[in-house]
């Protein structure tokens, strides 16, 4: 594992926000089989702690050269195998994060070195769109996997008070009464959830798609991710999206190799 402090330069990343929201974001991606209360999706996966700021992180505050910085950093530095990001920033209007320029131009090189790119539609209401910035100016397509949330509900993938939109490649759960993750210094938390929960679950699948089939590139990732025949609806019941959907997307991965 590796740990980078954008802040400070160190490998100390317990300042702040990060103890409560990275801790519970890398626990549902890949937390060890240790016996200690839970296990992530990618279990195996070898995790990277990059702290870009200390608050919330949708603040007015946030350092988003910071940010910027963090992304190239992963791009820069060399890894046994392939690259994941979890970008867990939404900007301070609770809208996609890719409508921040310089953010933007970071997902866009680190997609086209082959590194996939997962990031929240943000947690505005299920009225604004994940295309849109603050600005309600559209935002080019970088090529990620911008992810929604869904809420708990037994018989139906419910949008949750997630953005929207056809920017969204895939949903995933992210109710924030149910999400069960590492919480602060070893200990285990519920009422996680929202698109940083559901993009973390996104990520998680991810790895085990890549662990199978390491050609796939980020455009095939987010085909596979957004044909699952899984489907997540409005409160009317209208279709609004792909669910996730980690059997189909590992067979996919795996079918793909008869075809490269």
């Amino acid at each position: 594992q590796l740990s980078l402090n954008m802040i400070t330069g160190s490998a100390n990343v317990s300042d702040g926000n990060l103890l409560f929201h990275g801790n519970g974001v890398l626990g549902l991606t890949g937390a060890a089989i240790n016996g200690q209360g839970m296990v992530g999706i990618a279990y195996r996966a070898t995790l990277w702690a990059i702290q870009a700021g200390t608050g919330a992180i949708n603040s007015p505050e946030v350092d988003h050269e910071r940010w910027a910085r963090a992304i190239n950093f992963v791009r820069q530095t060399e890894a046994r195998g392939r690259k994941i990001i979890i970008l867990e920033l939404q900007t301070a209007g609770y809208s996609n994060a890719e409508s921040i320029p310089s953010v933007h131009q970071e997902i866009v090189e680190a997609i086209s070195e082959g590194v996939v790119v997962c990031v929240p539609a943000g947690n505005g209401n299920h009225r604004q769109n994940a295309g849109l910035g603050d600005d309600d100016i559209v935002i080019e397509d970088t090529g990620s996997i911008v992810v929604g949330a869904t809420r708990f509900d037994a018989e139906k993938n419910i949008r949750a008070e997630s953005n929207g939109g056809d920017r969204v490649a895939v949903y995933a759960p992210g109710d924030s009464e149910s999400d069960l993750t590492c919480g602060l210094r070893g200990g285990y938390r519920n009422n996680f959830g929202g698109t940083s929960g559901a993009t973390a679950k996104v990520a998680g699948v991810v790895a085990l798609m890549l662990e199978k089939n390491n050609r796939l590139t980020p455009a095939d990732v987010r085909t596979i991710l957004n044909n699952s025949m899984k489907r997540a609806v409005d409160d009317d019941d209208n279709d609004v999206g792909a669910f996730l959907d980690a059997e189909h997307a590992v067979t996919a991965a795996i079918a793909a190799l008869g075809t490269a």
